[in-house]
Parts: C-alpha cells; sequence; structure tokens
C-alpha cells in the first residue's frame, strides 16, 4: 500500500504541483527546472501504479482488500491547507510550512551571501 499512498497518490500530487508552479513562474529556467521535475515525479507515479498492478497480479484477494482500506483511508483525510498532518502524510509542506522555510532560507541566504561580500 506504500507504492498506492506515496507513488499513486503522493508523487502524483507533487507532479501535479510541480507542473503548475511552473506555470506560473515568470523566470523560464525555473519553469523548465520545475516541468522537469514534474516529469520526474510523474514517472514515479507511472511506475507505483505498475508496481500496485503487479502485486494484485501476484496477490489477488489480500491485495485488493489492502488496497481498497486504503482507498478508504486516503479519501478520508482532509487536503486543505489546515489540516498539515495530511499534507505531511504525502509529504506536502501545507502553506504556512513553505512560507516559514523560505522566510528562514532568505534569510541563512543572506546571511551567506553577506559573508562573502
Amino acid at each position: 500500500m506504500e507504492s498506492y499512498e506515496d507513488g499513486c497518490v503522493g508523487e502524483a500530487i507533487a507532479a501535479r504541483q510541480l507542473n503548475r508552479s511552473a506555470r506560473l513562474a515568470a523566470d523560464r529556467g525555473i519553469a523548465n527546472t520545475l516541468r522537469a521535475i514534474a516529469r520526474d515525479e510523474a514517472g514515479h507515479a507511472r511506475l507505483a501504479w505498475d508496481i500496485l498492478q503487479f502485486c494484485i497480479a501476484e496477490g489477488g484477494a489480500p491485495v485488493r482488500a489492502a488496497l481498497s482500506a486504503s482507498v478508504q483511508h486516503t479519501s478520508k483525510l482532509h487536503w486543505g491547507a489546515d489540516h498539515a498532518a495530511d499534507l505531511q502524510r504525502f509529504g506536502r509542506l501545507p502553506p504556512h510550512e513553505l512560507a516559514r522555510l523560505a522566510r528562514d532560507q532568505v534569510s541563512r541566504s543572506h546571511a551567506r551571501a553577506s559573508r562573502m561580500s
């Protein structure tokens, strides 16, 4: 079920987020990089679906039952920004955490650049 949750769901979310970010990016180089990473993440999602299909073919009914339980579980998760734990479970940071990390990194980058100049 890790392939389903991390790959089929998580990697697919990442690919979509990166593609959306690429469309919003003003800098062509950044947009191209984001699209390249999105393609890689989409490839991981496709691989996860292939793995899941193989597991079902080999494991049959018990794997189907486990998949059904995982699908039900993930469908009950809250995907809004106010549900940080559900987002983080799939490796996605909520907006407030992204903003905090960005502020912290800008501060670190400024400090390092200041030491160099």
